[in-house]
């Protein structure tokens, strides 16, 4: 299983983050920053982009992309053992 992290901006005034966030609520995941989660998946990152895109508007943007080991950053521990795991 591979951890991804899928971020995005919704570009509409008023969007609502409910339906998006449900399907990425169906991986197992953890949210990380407001727009931004991890998530774990056998899929891979064109996948999952097909599998959120009909929660977003054409003028949205969406970003999936695998983590690997080569990453450093400023996140709470729950975020550094959830992609450990």
């Amino acid at each position: 299983m591979a951890n991804y992290l899928v971020t995005y901006d919704l570009n509409k005034t008023g969007q609502n983050y409910d339906g998006l966030i449900g399907a990425i609520k169906k991986f197992t995941w953890y949210g990380v920053l407001k727009s931004a989660w991890l998530i774990k998946s056998t899929s891979s990152a064109a996948e999952i982009s097909k599998y959120l895109l009909p929660h977003i508007d054409k003028n949205d943007r969406l970003l999936v992309c695998e983590i690997n080991s080569n990453r450093d950053g400023w996140l709470d521990q729950a975020a550094w053992d959830f992609l450990k795991k």
